[in-house]
């Protein structure tokens, strides 16, 4: 860890990993190892030996072992309790496949404070994911962020609705007293519900707009007309999308701007899923399946889950 990060407020570093490409997940423990105190690897299948042996180099490193699939929302609290228990005040998540740059976290965490200082009681703050540069036109589609009034820093740190999990740094107080994420949701829609949540008990969170960092979202992208693309994902996580969004319908912290938003869009990203799959039954049974559940309060494990 350098020096500068190194007088820092202390920071862990959280990764949830399901067969990663051992290449990418290497790069991100290598970053991450010279910018934050700790690293909690939660393994939802095991890792390959060779991988292993790698990552034991790392002293920095905590290994966590699922056993099984338990889902993306059981590894983040998890590794939110192990940091937690560890007496950490933050912390920061990435997804297996993330691609910061030495640097970032300490700069998160610099912009952190400053909205601690300005008293806008920040949850989390995340940097501004973008398409990695080099690939193929259309393999990637960057998200969109709802901006909110009271920007800060010259405009350059921006309230948002929500904030994709990769890369946010949360403020594991506030973690904790806002709820842990929601394990019942399994994958898909778990950084969303959880930042509404937060900002219903009175917190916010926050886009650092000039902090880029590169992020792979699906395997391309799919046209929708309008202008509008969506990621073009497995049919088992469309299917797990569909369900927790559907459900989050119900939930009163969700905003109705954002429920009549979903309405309209579902709708599209479900033909043209469909349509883009070629009307498959392997691609529509797991969409109708995540309506129905969605619709019947049905969450936890999903049908059709990869070993």
């Amino acid at each position: 860890m350098t020096q500068d990060a190194a007088e820092r407020a202390p920071v862990a570093a959280g990764i949830v990993s399901f067969h990663p490409d051992p290449a990418l997940l290497l790069d991100l423990v290598a970053v991450l190892s010279r910018d934050v105190d700790r690293i909690y690897l939660f393994n939802n299948a095991p890792l390959d030996p060779a991988l292993e042996m790698v990552l034991a180099d790392y002293p920095r490193l905590a290994a966590i072992e699922a056993g099984s699939n338990l889902g993306v929302g059981v590894g983040l609290n998890v590794i939110a309790l192990a940091a937690s228990r560890e007496g950490f005040e933050r912390l920061v998540l990435f997804d297996q496949d993330s691609r910061p740059w030495p640097g970032l976290v300490p700069q998160l965490g610099d912009a952190f404070g400053r909205l601690e200082a300005l008293r806008r009681n920040p949850a989390a703050i995340a940097p501004r994911l973008v398409v990695p540069g080099g690939g193929a036109a259309g393999a990637s589609k960057a998200p969109r962020y709802r901006a909110r009034g009271g920007a800060e820093d010259g405009g350059t740190l921006v309230p948002v609705d929500f904030l994709p999990t990769s890369g946010t740094l949360f403020n594991l107080r506030i973690l904790r007293e806002t709820g842990l994420f929601r394990a019942d949701f399994f994958i898909d829609a778990i950084d969303v519900e959880w930042c509404f949540r937060a900002w219903r008990r009175g917190f916010s969170c926050w886009l650092a707009g000039a902090l880029p960092m590169e992020h792979t979202v699906g395997s391309g992208t799919i046209p929708l007309g309008f202008g509008l693309t969506m990621p073009d994902q497995r049919p088992f996580r469309m299917g797990t999308y569909l369900r927790n969004t559907v459900y989050g319908f119900r939930l009163r912290h969700v905003p109705l701007t954002w429920k009549l938003k979903q309405l309209a869009y579902l709708p599209l990203q479900v033909w043209g899923f469909a349509r883009h799959h070629g009307f498959r039954a392997a691609a529509l049974r797991p969409m109708l399946a995540g309506l129905r559940d969605g619709l019947l309060g049905r969450l936890g494990v999903p049908p059709g889950l990869e070993p």
